[in-house]
């Protein structure tokens, strides 16, 4: 009797044990993650400020290239879950004003991204940006794109619903 009682003590111990270290471990792994995924965030916030934050006035190819293949590691983090989508719809917000955006086999903001970029078609060569920045939707770009202090709140109404379409695309993309 008394060694049947003694079992089922160490039983619980054991059980109370294991669910204990399961617990630390998922605590750790969540607090690693954590750390990673703002180790990753402020990496490219370090990265765009040291070398693209003259972009607007870059016709550099190489430098163009660069913000390219930039664009595409932050899309894959997005894609991927490693940053929020409120940190993705930051950074969408910024890409936009850079990046040609497809519509039916045409730039729709022609006259506000980067030349450097539609003249030489670079995005070809980035199928994950190109999938991203390929859209079915129609928005008013002029809206998006106005630099009038009265319609501020309808032009971030309409840069929304383009962010999100764009991030909408980003995780329907398969590598």
């Amino acid at each position: 009797m008394w060694i049947i009682d003694h079992i089922k003590w160490f039983e619980l111990f054991y059980y109370t044990f294991a669910i204990l270290t399961f617990m630390v471990a998922f605590y750790t792994f969540n607090v690693y993650r954590q750390q990673l995924y703002g180790a990753i965030i402020s990496r490219c916030i370090d990265i765009y400020r040291k070398d693209f934050f003259d972009l607007s006035s870059s016709s550099n190819e190489k430098k163009c290239l660069d913000y390219i293949d930039f664009v595409n590691e932050e899309l894959f983090y997005y894609q991927n879950s490693y940053i929020s989508k409120k940190v993705a719809n930051e950074w969408v917000d910024g890409m936009i004003e850079f990046l040609p955006i497809h519509y039916k086999d045409k730039i729709v903001n022609e006259s506000n991204c980067l030349h450097q970029i539609k003249k030489l078609h670079l995005l070809q060569k980035y199928p994950r940006v190109m999938k991203s920045f390929t859209i079915c939707k129609v928005y008013n770009y002029e809206e998006i794109y106005s630099k009038n202090p009265k319609s501020s709140i309808a032009k971030l109404a309409e840069r929304k619903k383009l962010i999100n379409e764009i991030l909408s695309n980003i995780k329907k993309y398969k590598n």
